[in-house]
This record gives C-alpha cells, sequence and structure tokens, in this order.
C-alpha cells in the first residue's frame, strides 16, 4: 500500500460534486439533515481509494472546529449576501477554506492503494457513513439512504474523476 493516493480528497470530491444529481444530493443532506459534506464525501473517498473503513472520531476531532468556526460562518456570511460581487468574493473564501479542511483531512483516510471491488466500496461506503452518522448522534433515515445511494453511484467504479 502507499502513502498517497491516486487522486487527492479535494480532486474527488471537486470532481464528484460536478456529477448530474450530485450535487443537489449533497445540498440536501447539508441544508436538510446536518451533514458536512466533507465528511460525507470522506466516507466515500476511504471506501474507494483510503483504508476502507473511516476513522470518524478522529477525523471529526481534527476538523470539526476548523468547519464550524470557519468554512460554516463564510458559508453563511455568503448566504446572507446574496448574490453579486460581495457574495462571490465571500464563494472564494469558502471554496479556500473547504480546500485547507480537505487537505488536512487526506492524511487521515488512507493507507492507500488497496485493491477493492465494487461490492466492497458500497459497502465500506455504506459502514462509513451509518459510522459517521452515529458519531454525530443522527440515525440514517430511509431518505438518507436513498441520497447516499446516489453518491455512491456517482463515484462508483472511479477511481480518477
Amino acid at each position: 500500500m502507499s502513502k498517497n493516493p491516486l487522486i487527492t480528497f479535494w480532486d474527488f470530491a471537486t470532481g464528484l460534486y460536478a456529477r448530474a444529481g450530485v450535487k443537489a444530493v449533497s445540498l440536501a443532506l447539508q441544508d436538510e439533515r446536518g451533514d458536512d459534506v466533507l465528511f460525507v464525501y470522506a466516507c466515500l473517498y476511504a471506501a474507494i481509494e483510503g483504508g476502507g473503513a473511516l476513522a470518524v472520531a478522529p477525523l471529526l476531532e481534527a476538523l470539526e472546529p476548523w468547519q464550524s468556526e470557519v468554512t460554516e460562518r463564510l458559508r453563511a456570511a455568503r448566504r446572507a449576501a446574496g448574490s453579486g460581487p460581495l457574495a462571490q468574493q465571500i464563494l472564494a473564501a469558502e471554496l479556500a477554506a473547504e480546500r485547507i479542511a480537505y487537505d488536512r483531512a487526506e492524511p487521515l483516510l488512507g493507507p492507500f492503494g488497496a485493491a477493492r471491488t465494487p461490492d466492497m466500496v458500497q459497502s465500506w461506503s455504506q459502514a462509513n457513513f451509518w459510522h459517521y452518522r452515529a458519531e454525530t448522534g443522527r440515525g440514517v433515515t430511509a431518505d438518507d439512504e436513498a441520497r447516499f445511494a446516489v453518491l455512491i453511484a456517482s463515484s462508483a467504479n472511479r477511481r480518477v474523476l
């Protein structure tokens, strides 16, 4: 196994987000269910590129303060600004903050390079999502499972996006 992934977590996330239907599902999980999309994508990335099972507690401990104190505040400011030049400037800062968080998360998602079958990826992705939800004190509803299935299908068999 390798210390480095074939694709960075950031590139994986931005490639996945650009796929048809993924943005809507991601924002629904974020806005309706209170998920942090970084952690949702980490569930997938760990299954596809990383060590399979996601160590949720260390990831939350390392990133939750940054996400809540920086990224989420910038997101709230951008949404309050509406549209226009100010909102675009805040969006640039929000994306920069997210990039920092994704870069910090990546080393916690390895080891990288293990062989994966599609069934393994699906099982680990689902287990990681359930574990993430349990660690954050929230269960998984049928709607959550359906939304997460869209993300799994959008990322399946895609080592390079």
